[in-house]
């Protein structure tokens, strides 16, 4: 579709479409944002100063209320046994994970 046929009734229905095929809102927001980017660069530096952003006029999808997940219990001795059982090594790194709540990519790229 052209840029300048994009409206806001359009887009809605990508994102509609989006949902039903299952991405999260948070990809959506993201997939919003490169569109939303799109136009901004064509009006200000390809001179297609009359095109209206549509993203503008579309609502964004409300992001998730994440987690806040805590070992509760036994759940943590269970979890140090299992990585025990598993790799003596990998409960090192658990124990670490849980002290310093620090995530798997942050771990990883310690030097």
């Amino acid at each position: 579709m052209a840029l300048a046929k994009m409206d806001g009734p359009a887009l809605s229905g990508i994102v509609r479409q989006w949902q039903g095929a299952g991405l999260s809102a948070n990809t959506i927001r993201i997939y919003l944002a490169n569109i939303s980017h799109l136009y901004n660069i064509a009006r200000k530096e390809w001179g297609m100063t009359d095109l209206v952003n549509p993203v503008e006029l579309v609502r964004r999808p409300r992001l998730s209320q994440g987690r806040d997940r805590r070992l509760v219990g036994d759940e943590e001795a269970r979890l140090l046994a299992a990585c025990s059982d598993t790799n003596p090594e990998l409960a090192d790194i658990v124990t670490f994970a849980i002290e310093t709540a620090m995530r798997q990519g942050e771990i990883l790229g310690l030097e």
